[in-house]
């Protein structure tokens, strides 16, 4: 009997827990609302809910992450909102300008306006919120707009991690912001120098018909003649010289060209006349225009400038320079000497580095009394045209010594007379006043004075009588030795890149952006000189400068099929015997090794460096250039160190750079007024021979008188802004608004042109907003599909882990009844005795 009463006892006893455990497990299951709440319980459960949290925790971040970056994206949006508002008042406002005449008063007013809205759109860019700034690409901590407006931050986006490996930009940096490229838009140029119809400007010298007609300042149309563009001197249309046209630019897909041609003004009938419809149809097959395809438009604007416009979108490789002389010559530069006459089409305010030792006299067409110098004579210390009061020495280099004025006049020994200045403590009146008495002595009345630059004689004694002025003058300059050198530069608007750098304080800029032949946009520090100016094998570029302390320099860099050399003078040569030193243009490896640069892979950086080795000439020792000849492979150790001492040297008193829109400015960093002075011409710019013509297919200018960029795919927000500002300010309608001025506004596109960029501006912008509209519907339908997405998954973790409490509480409330029911007989077994089996 005790051995079954413990068995039963056991038994009872072990149902009793198992129904106490169950009871427990199903009391937690109801309590929590899980299938388990250990691992150990169910571990394919566990995994999986491991899984699936992770996915929920992820989805959660990503949703966090987006709503912060669409936060960003509505804050850029309100930006750009505000930026395309302002930009569209400031286009009305400069509408204004364009269609209704305006005072002087009311114009600076406007301006004022205008330059209010510029600072406004500064303040716009700079905007920041739980500072940081929205516009400064990864330099969220500084304003990215300076108040001049250089942008100061980078072009890196800040990108959002959404999901896994998804990565989503929610930031517009600034250079794409303001220095944007827009593919859809190609480059445009034009010309600056008005052209009128002559026959109507001169009709008493130019019209037989209309002789007695008043004279009327009427734009030139390309249904004119040739003839009424270029000018005559008589009234007969059959008896002009032929015109030389000399033509040098870029074509759309970035090659260089030059092109010399000839088109004959003369005609017997107007309807066998060359127009000047021709002359745009030639210059067009120059650019690549052929019957069956255009890679350019070439027009007539309403101010008779001739328009360049490339038909390649996304070019912005464009540019145009011509002039025209009755003389058919190899080099352009000799035309000056031979008293040719030349038309020009471009002009500005920067001095050739390009010298003749003299010049011949031209007669005026439309005066015949009057004869003038072919150029205006420029002041070197002032950089305006020379005047009564300028000394001879401004004008001059300090190599010229003498000025020699030949009047073809002679002795009674036959000898040649010629009148001589020193150009020491001369000034111009006194050569006016000289040359006066010069000619009365041998029986000419004449008057001189200096306009704008350029000497003009006028005969008193032709005037009178009306008839043709008998004077020819030649113009010369002498070194100390009274030998002829070359030293009258040639008229700023006969030059192309053969100028000098426009001075501004204390530094030297360009104008000419170094666009890639790719079409992706401008160079950089570490772009290789090919992908910009085609191969330069073979070509030699010369420097024309004043180094850091104003020592004049004549230097060159020659890109050799054995390596880049820069050639410097000896400080012992002289004109008799020069003497020059040859430096390897070196790279520099990180190991120490070094090697010569070669043509195909010298970057912007080792040119810039080497610009910068000429403008310290003055500051170095000569004997260093004597210990880096040589091949730089062969370099030792002390040479090498000798190589980066003078790198460093220059750099620390000349930083030379690309600014952003690819242009090199040269600063200068001990003076607040630099001394310098710059030029980078290649050697053969004005060579017009056949076979310089077929050879110019590549090449490199960074500085030139050229035709005026209207707009290109790139942009500047900020300098355009300037520049309307500056047109409407100063008047300044149309290009060539005030024909006699020599200053920066020769440059200036002016109101009606500001229009077709501030348009472009304006579109730039919308596609921006769009762009950031992109980014924040990304990020709308991000947060919407991970919200989605993490509802699935807490679904799927439910059904995992999740318990069914109805069925628990069923099990729990059978388990209960099992429980009490165990309890129940367990409590009556407790209760019995040995009695109740008696």
């Amino acid at each position: 009997m005790r051995v079954t009463f413990g068995t039963k006892y056991n038994q009872i006893r072990n149902s009793q827990d198992s129904l106490q455990s169950k009871l427990n497990d199903l009391n937690a299951k109801i309590a929590s609302g899980k299938k388990i709440q250990y691992s150990y319980q169910d571990s394919r459960v566990y995994n999986k809910d491991l899984q699936l949290g992770y996915q929920e925790t992820t989805l959660s971040q990503g949703i966090d992450v987006a709503r912060n970056a669409y936060n960003n994206t509505i804050n850029t949006d309100k930006a750009l909102q505000e930026l395309s508002k302002t930009i569209l008042t400031f286009n009305t406002k400069l509408l204004q300008v364009a269609n209704q005449p305006q005072s002087p008063t009311s114009r600076v007013a406007i301006a004022n306006e205008l330059a209010v809205l510029k600072e406004h759109m500064i303040n716009v860019a700079n905007t920041s919120i739980g500072g940081e700034y929205l516009f400064g690409g990864t330099k969220v901590k500084n304003p990215p707009i300076a108040q001049d407006g250089r942008y100061m931050g980078n072009d890196q986006k800040l990108e959002a991690l959404i999901g896994s490996n998804v990565k989503v930009p929610y930031n517009i940096p600034g250079t794409q912001l303001f220095f944007g490229n827009d593919a859809d838009y190609s480059a445009s140029v034009t010309s600056n120098i008005k052209k009128y119809n002559l026959s109507k400007l001169y009709p008493s010298v130019m019209d037989k018909i209309n002789r007695d007609e008043p004279p009327q300042e009427v734009f030139i149309k390309p249904t004119d003649t040739l003839r009424d563009l270029i000018g005559d001197n008589d009234n007969q249309t059959d008896n002009d010289k032929k015109m030389y046209f000399y033509l040098r630019g870029v074509r759309p897909d970035g090659s260089r060209f030059k092109s010399k041609f000839e088109l004959d003004p003369s005609y017997i009938t107007p309807d066998n006349a060359v127009k000047v419809s021709d002359l745009l149809e030639r210059i067009g097959r120059e650019y690549g225009n052929n019957q069956i395809t255009k890679t350019v438009d070439v027009s007539l604007n309403p101010w008779g400038e001739i328009e360049i416009k490339s038909l390649v979108d996304g070019s912005s490789n464009l540019d145009f320079n011509l002039i025209a002389s009755d003389k058919d010559v190899d080099d352009i530069n000799t035309l000056p000497t031979l008293g040719a006459k030349v038309v020009s089409f471009q002009k500005s305010p920067f001095m050739s580095n390009q010298k003749v030792s003299s010049i011949k006299s031209t007669i005026n067409d439309y005066k015949s009394y009057q004869v003038e110098l072919p150029t205006s004579f420029i002041s070197q210390k002032t950089r305006n045209p020379a005047n009564s009061n300028t000394q001879l020495s401004e004008i001059f280099d300090s190599d010229v010594m003498t000025i020699f004025l030949d009047g073809n006049f002679k002795d009674q020994d036959k000898q040649p007379q010629v009148l001589t200045f020193s150009t020491k403590d001369t000034k111009v009146m006194d050569v006016i006043k000289d040359l006066k008495t010069f000619y009365k002595n041998y029986g000419q009345n004449i008057d001189v004075e200096i306009a704008n630059g350029k000497f003009i004689i006028t005969d008193l004694d032709a005037k009178k009588t009306q008839s043709k002025s008998s004077i020819d003058l030649t113009f010369s300059t002498a070194d100390k030795e009274s030998h002829l050198t070359d030293g009258i530069r040639i008229d700023y608007q006969s030059t192309y890149d053969d100028v000098l750098f426009e001075k501004q304080g204390s530094k030297l800029a360009s104008n000419v952006s170094q666009v890639l032949l790719s079409k992706d946009g401008y160079a950089t520090d570490q772009t290789r000189l090919e992908e910009v100016a085609g191969s330069l094998e073979g070509k030699t570029y010369q420097m024309s400068l004043k180094d850091h302390n104003g020592t004049s320099v004549e230097a060159k860099i020659m890109f050799e099929k054995n390596g880049c050399y820069l050639l410097l003078p000896s400080k012992q040569s002289t004109q008799e015997n020069p003497k020059e030193y040859k430096l390897p243009i070196v790279n520099l490896n990180e190991k120490g090794k070094s090697s010569i640069a070669m043509p195909n892979n010298i970057t912007y950086r080792q040119l810039m460096d080497t610009f910068a080795l000429a403008l310290n000439y003055s500051n170095q020792d000569e004997n260093i250039y004597q210990e880096l000849l040589g091949n730089p492979e062969t370099y030792s150790v002390k040479q090498k160190e000798l190589y980066e001492n003078i790198s460093t040297q220059a750099s620390k008193r000349i930083e030379i750079n690309l600014n952003q829109n690819g242009q090199v400015t040269i600063s200068d960093r001990t003076r607040a007024s630099s001394l310098m002075d710059f030029s980078f011409t290649d050697s053969s710019s004005t060579d017009f021979s056949e076979q310089c013509i077929r050879n110019t297919e590549s090449g490199l200018f960074l500085h030139a008188n050229n035709a005026l960029t209207i707009d290109r795919p790139q942009i500047n927000f900020f300098d355009a802004l300037d520049t309307a500002i500056s047109a409407v300010r100063d008047g300044i309608y149309r290009p060539d608004e005030y024909p006699n001025s020599y200053n920066k506004n020769m440059r200036n596109i002016g109101i009606q042109n500001s229009l077709e960029t501030i348009k472009h501006i304006g579109d730039h912008l919308e596609k921006i907003i769009a762009l950031n509209g992109s980014y924040g519907n990304s990020f709308e339908n991000s947060i919407q599909k991970n919200e989605m997405l993490k509802v699935q998954v807490q679904t799927l973790r439910g059904e995992n882990m999740g318990e069914d409490i109805a069925e628990a509480y069923n099990k729990f409330s059978d388990l209960s009844t099992n429980y009490n029911a165990v309890l129940n007989s367990s409590s009556k077994i407790n209760k019995m005795s040995i009695l109740d089996y008696v």
